[in-house]
């Protein structure tokens, strides 16, 4: 008889669970940011898209070397919280996975290249240097539909000359005034979290790597965080529009570090 209840009880018990797990998944999904929805319901949240930069507080996030293996949780938790980045992408790690490239634009974010192997370009030749260019742009063409008027140089290196083969093909070079080391300290989101909230302020351009784990877990805290500051995350493209001038503009470099350095620059090597 002892058996006879336990198998009872036991049947009970799946028929009950078949009923509350699908329940508990939906209240849990229900406490969920979804896909910004709970920030557009703010009604001092301004669209991403159309802030004027020039009167809100805005800041930008900007990720190299992508797409990686954690882009597609760093989009969700922009997503969620109303916020858009501006992503530069290496060109064989498009070529190599072009639908995570499609699903950054998919999802509305701004997307430039990041030459194509991440060569320091004043060591390449100028004939070299466009190479990485070309093979960049076209990788991200194919892989998207879209033709990026933007590039960010690795390590933030350039020349005059190759500037002028930017201008010719039709991009902007952009670079940023904060960086938080993130790739130093990939290990320690905690680290990145903190300097995004010691350097946040209006126009402030963050370099960080969606490539690396920890900085994708750090995003989960600093972009929350961001929002409850009263700050607008835009595109690159939106806080140049708020400069004199416009832009982007082919040839022209924006946020030269050594003119506009929110953030100190790490000390010097001892000799």
């Amino acid at each position: 008889m002892g058996s006879v209840n336990h198998a009872s009880f036991a049947a009970r018990a799946t028929r009950a669970l078949r009923w509350v797990l699908p329940v508990g998944l939906i209240a849990l999904v229900l406490t969920l940011p979804d896909a910004g929805n709970a920030a557009r319901s703010a009604s001092n949240d301004p669209d991403p898209d159309t802030v004027d930069c020039a009167k809100a507080r805005c800041v930008a996030l900007t990720f190299d070397d992508g797409p990686g293996p954690y882009t597609s949780r760093l989009l969700w938790i922009l997503r969620s919280y109303h916020a858009k980045a501006t992503f530069f992408q290496l060109g064989e790690r498009i070529a190599a996975h072009p639908d995570w490239s499609k699903n950054v634009v998919e999802a509305g974010m701004q997307v430039g290249v990041h030459s194509w192997n991440h060569p320091y370009m004043t060591w390449q030749s100028l004939p070299d240097a466009r190479q990485q260019l070309v093979k960049a742009v076209d990788a991200l063409q194919k892989a998207t539909g879209l033709r990026t008027n933007i590039y960010r140089p690795p390590a933030g290196l350039s020349t005059p000359d190759i500037l002028k083969i930017e201008e010719g093909l039709g991009l902007s070079e952009i670079l940023w005034n904060v960086v938080a080391y993130d790739w130093e300290h990939s290990d320690q989101p905690e680290l990145t979290v903190d300097a995004v909230r010691k350097y946040a302020q209006p126009g402030a351009v963050f370099l960080l790597h969606d490539v690396h784990e920890g900085t994708v877990q750090a995003m989960a805290d600093a972009v929350p965080w961001l929002k409850k500051q009263g700050y607008a995350i835009v595109t690159v493209d939106r806080l140049i529009r708020a400069q004199p001038g416009g832009g982007p503009k082919p040839g022209v470099r924006y946020w030269d570090r050594s003119e506009n350095q929110l953030d100190p620059a790490p000390p010097a090597p001892a000799q």
